[in-house]
């Protein structure tokens, strides 16, 4: 390469007459440009989780990850030219990339009621205002109608409701009573409440700065778990533990634990039998601990007698293999409400998956929600064939769900329709946008580019013969003499006599007329002036006729946005 440059620097040299040098430096400028071409690519899933680790928008980067696609708000005009440095780092000025990718048009309006609602979870008091089994269970039963008690407990909950809010609700139910038995997970509340023991009844130097967790039992409401960390105990000088072998440590706090979890299921189960109708109660409890890695246990405990508070003891684990001690399965439901202005009402065309359906679905029923490994279209469709075996083609159903992305679970929507089967609706569109290098970066170009066809010249005569008069139509309707476009032909016929010349000087007078006033607002009646704030364009090509043909092209800009739109001429028209 450099012999290649001495030799181009010595040729130079000898030919130039004024300032050689700069001649040389502009070719040796153009080397280090890099080559230029121009390519299309379109964008797949690996590209799109590449892109998004070049933004330090998380927003965006979740966003654009998570769907495989952009959008209005994370639009690809932004996000895609990093990226075409890293995948094209040899390509300089003057390249150009037409990009193709998915885009996000979003799901229809009503769908906004069930993405991320307020929800609303019954209480133990609501239950307990219901009386009977409901009281005793904590749940909804059998033919027990949720809608004869809901709306009064969101009445309640929402006293400055106002017309169109939607919750939704969320509760217990169970298909039969088969024992009367507890399975509960611990939950952040729980272990607060030992904390909250801890701080007032045995030593408030046990618990952390932030009141949210303590080192008697390690129960943490932050993290919803028990710490067995021997470590901590050390740091909070916890009594019990001073000159303990680790292994004496590690089961001094597995007993605590379990000392904290009866302490639990005395306060939260004060009233507590030994059995119902002849049945033994038992309290099937999962809890996490924390020992430098996280550990799921479950155990069983039985209250062996009442009183105040009754008496619980512990008939088996703790285990990490999954226990449970009853035949009453409660599940997880869901129905969305909306406020008329006076009431509560159940709303109809929505269905909330309970946790029975994730179940039933098989993988989605691991965590009980869908993921981007387990899509919702993938199975929803399954699940209404089921519940509407008799749907009629146009039938719709939002079906609302939980998802899991980036850490966290959130509740999303989907409208399904029936054609041909259930069928999800489908938010996106396949687009293509034109990117260009300016010797410095890739940028995005918004410029449209098309070779006027049969129907754009149609399009015009069209516009002639409905706003100028139809006189200056040919017999067949395919030809126009006010500019001289033909279908037919597929060009505008510039020769004398074939366009009006007492209207236009010239004929570039008249094709500028029919492509800017008749053509590009009719084909494009929602064009804008930016995109991403770049100025918007169009080159259009076009054939003539003068006795022999003619190509060219004319530049537009747009000077006003639909509807109605104003396209100026920049420049041409340019022979090609």
């Amino acid at each position: 390469m450099k012999k290649a440059i001495y030799l181009l620097l010595a040729i130079f040299l000898i030919m130039s007459s004024c300032d050689p040098m700069a001649e040389i430096y502009d070719e040796m400028e153009k080397m280090d440009k890099g080559y230029s071409t121009e390519f299309t690519y379109d964008l797949i899933s690996d590209d799109y989780a590449a892109i998004a680790d070049l933004t330090s928008n998380v927003d965006a980067a979740n966003f654009i990850e998570d769907n495989e696609a952009f959008s209005d708000e994370y639009p690809a005009s932004v996000y895609v030219p990093a990226y075409l440095e890293d995948l094209y780092p040899a390509l300089g000025e003057n390249s150009v990339g037409k990009i193709g990718y998915n885009f996000f048009m979003g799901y229809p309006e009503y769908l906004d009621n069930f993405y991320r609602p307020e929800t609303y979870t019954l209480s133990d008091d609501d239950y307990n205002s219901i009386g009977g089994d409901n009281q005793t269970f904590k749940a909804f039963i059998g033919d027990d109608n949720p809608e004869d008690y809901i709306p009064g407990f969101l009445e309640a909950e929402y006293p400055d409701a106002v017309e169109d809010d939607v919750v939704l609700a969320l509760y217990k139910y169970a298909e039969e009573i088969k024992d009367p038995s507890v399975i509960h997970v611990m939950e952040s509340a729980d272990f607060q409440l030992i904390v909250d023991h801890v701080e007032n009844d045995i030593n408030p130097a046990y618990v952390d700065s932030y009141g949210t967790g303590e080192y008697f039992y390690g129960a943490n409401s932050y993290y919803s778990n028990f710490d067995a960390q021997v470590s901590k105990r050390t740091e909070y000088n916890v009594e019990g533990f001073a000159g303990l072998t680790a292994e004496e440590a590690e089961a001094l706090m597995a007993q605590r634990i379990q000392m904290a979890i009866v302490y639990f299921l005395e306060e939260t189960y004060p009233n507590a039998v030994p059995e119902i109708n002849g049945q033994t109660v038992y309290y099937n409890i999962r809890y996490s601990t924390y020992d430098g890695s996280a550990h799921t246990y479950y155990v069983v405990y039985e209250c062996t007698a009442s009183g105040s508070p009754a008496t619980f003891e512990l008939v088996d684990g703790p285990s990490e293999a999954f226990l449970v001690y009853s035949n009453t399965i409660k599940e997880d439901r869901g129905d969305y409400y909306q406020y008329d202005g006076s009431e509560w009402e159940a709303m109809e065309g929505v269905y909330y998956l309970s946790s029975a359906d994730y179940d039933d679905m098989g993988a989605p029923g691991n965590y009980n929600n869908f993921s981007s490994s387990d899509r919702p279209e993938n199975y929803v469709p399954r699940l209404l064939d089921e519940m509407y075996p008799y749907a009629q083609e146009g039938d719709k159903m939002a079906v609302s769900y939980k998802y899991y992305s980036s850490g966290s679970t959130t509740v999303r929507a989907m409208e399904f329709m029936f054609k041909n089967g259930w069928q999800a609706y489908n938010p996106y569109t396949a687009k293509q946008d034109q990117f260009i290098h300016n010797g410095t970066a890739w940028v995005f170009d918004p410029t449209v580019i098309f070779t006027m066809t049969g129907s754009d010249y149609q399009i015009i005569v069209d516009y002639v013969r409905d706003n100028i008069g139809p006189s200056y139509l040919d017999s067949y309707g395919t030809a126009e003499y006010y500019s001289g476009a033909g279908a037919y032909y597929v060009n505008f016929d510039i020769r004398s006599g074939y366009f009006e010349d007492e209207v236009f000087d010239t004929w570039e007078d008249a094709v500028e007329w029919a492509i800017g006033v008749a053509l590009l607002p009719a084909k494009f009646p929602d064009a804008v002036t930016q995109v991403s704030g770049i100025d918007v364009f169009y080159i259009v090509s076009f054939e003539t006729y003068s006795g022999s043909a003619g190509n060219y092209s004319m530049k537009f800009q747009v000077t006003k946005a639909g509807p109605n739109p104003e396209f100026t001429l920049v420049e041409g028209p340019t022979p090609k």
